[in-house]
């Protein structure tokens, strides 16, 4: 364990990208552990640009983090994407984008800051090394709720994410089967396809659609009419919001992907079909039982590496423990799943479809 008694540091936490479950559970054994390694906290609201209003920043007491383990979001709040090297100002009536990285260094400096704790997503990444070559040590706590970066086996938010979709998967099991319906269930995935991969086996569907593997609609379409015929006239079709169909040329992409499927379906067979979008359902609510002990074991690490005598920066990640390594060494590269990944092997035991003959 690092522990370090030569002098009080300070050690700001921020939170950006976007929010999942345990966030709060991540931010609160981080401070725990500062406070108990006898160091201070500096709170920064609203990610990086929380540095652009002195106001955001502020050093918390110990009980300012208490009763955070079960709640979703994060009492930090976070942009979307804040970027201070490619910060948007109004110039003549026009956005500029300019390099306000200064700001930040000044108030880390001000504040006296020795390391600053980021738990954020992929957009921020480069952020993070940007400013780790300019001097500040960053601890980099990987919030990936698609479970994307290559190199953590699982990340803050997606066990969560994935119960979520199963849960409600469950619910319109019933209802499918009962009116004779088709559902397309969208998930997160932009980029990969793990929740709907593994939300879609827990969950029981019929048909898993993702990135990785582009679909075919007819072969959706003859999945759907294969169970009509053996007396199965209802399906579930989890669609990752990242999957794309294979070598169609599309002419009407005002439509989202869920519609899309859906249109081409009515062509195709005689269910009627809905959809329904879980995405913005998923990153909200309590996080499950798994993802409060990972997020706490990343809060605890993180906080003691920026304890540490070292100025190096670091990322964590998860490998069988929560572990680090320099950030200068780790990886943006986003995880995909194979081709020959166990999980597919055990969709097609199941006679789940993936969308292709």
């Amino acid at each position: 364990m690092y522990y370090c008694f030569m002098s009080k540091k300070r050690i700001g936490i921020l939170t950006s990208g976007t929010v999942s479950p345990g966030l709060n559970a991540a931010i609160r054994a981080s401070a725990r552990t500062i406070f108990k390694l006898g160091h201070e906290v500096i709170a920064i609201e609203s990610g990086f640009d929380g540095f652009f209003d002195r106001d955001m920043i502020s050093l918390p007491h110990l009980s300012h983090f208490q009763g955070l383990l079960y709640k979703g979001g994060s009492i930090l709040g976070l942009p979307d994407k804040g970027d201070p090297f490619n910060f948007p100002v109004i110039r003549q009536n026009e956005i500029k984008y300019i390099n306000r990285s200064d700001v930040v260094l000044q108030a880390i400096d001000d504040f006296k800051m020795n390391a600053l704790i980021v738990i954020c997503g992929y957009h921020d990444f480069d952020v993070c090394r940007k400013f780790s070559d300019a001097g500040v040590k960053i601890i980099f706590v990987p919030n990936y709720i698609n479970n994307d970066f290559l190199p953590s086996a699982e990340s803050i938010g997606f066990k969560s994410a994935v119960q979520t979709a199963s849960h409600y998967l469950d619910r319109l099991h019933s209802t499918a089967e009962s009116h004779h319906r088709v559902f397309v269930v969208e998930v997160l995935g932009n980029r990969s396809g793990w929740i709907a991969l593994e939300s879609g086996i827990s969950g029981g569907a019929d048909v898993i659609l993702i990135p990785e593997i582009p679909f075919n609609i007819n072969a959706i379409a003859n999945t759907l009419k294969a169970r009509t015929e053996k007396g199965a006239p209802f399906s579930l079709i989890v669609l990752s919001s990242g999957a794309k169909p294979d070598g169609e040329i599309r002419t009407d992409d005002k439509l989202n992907m869920s519609e899309y499927i859906l249109k081409k379906l009515s062509d195709l067979i005689d269910l009627e079909s809905r959809g329904l979008s879980l995405s913005l359902i998923q990153r909200g609510g309590s996080p499950t039982a798994y993802d409060r002990i990972l997020a706490s074991n990343f809060g605890a690490l993180a906080a003691e590496i920026a304890c540490n005598s070292s100025s190096n920066s670091h990322a964590l990640f998860y490998r069988e423990e929560v572990k680090s390594a320099l950030l200068s060494d780790t990886s943006n590269d986003i995880k995909l799943i194979s081709s020959n990944h166990r999980q597919l092997q055990v969709a097609e035991y199941l006679n789940i479809s993936m969308g292709v003959e």
